[in-house]
């Protein structure tokens, strides 16, 4: 349950281990936890830069969050940072018309 959950993540939350991360930011997504999912995301960015994944998965907490002009940024760091897929890159632009 999530009372279970947070008192796992505020327990752990210093934690910087991969594999922790990968569990966490969605665990804090999931429960709505929207502006910590983000931070948790941020980390995994940084730590597998060119996975695109992570960077989506931030910009979607960011948009659940109502923190539209982060999300915008968010979209436009993948835009530029990231070698895309053509879905990828579909998603993307399909993702900035509708945050206009």
């Amino acid at each position: 349950n999530i009372d279970q959950f947070l008192d796992i993540y505020r327990t752990n939350s210093n934690l910087e281990d991969p594999d922790w991360l990968k569990v966490v930011a969605p665990g804090l997504h999931i429960f709505r936890l929207y502006p910590q999912a983000a931070s948790q995301y941020e980390k995994l960015i940084h730590l597998y830069p060119s996975q695109v994944n992570w960077s989506m998965a931030r910009f979607q907490a960011l948009k659940d969050s109502g923190d539209y002009n982060a999300a915008r940024t968010e979209l436009n760091r993948m835009q530029s940072g990231y070698t895309l897929s053509a879905d990828q890159q579909e998603w993307l632009s399909y993702q900035k018309r509708r945050m206009i």
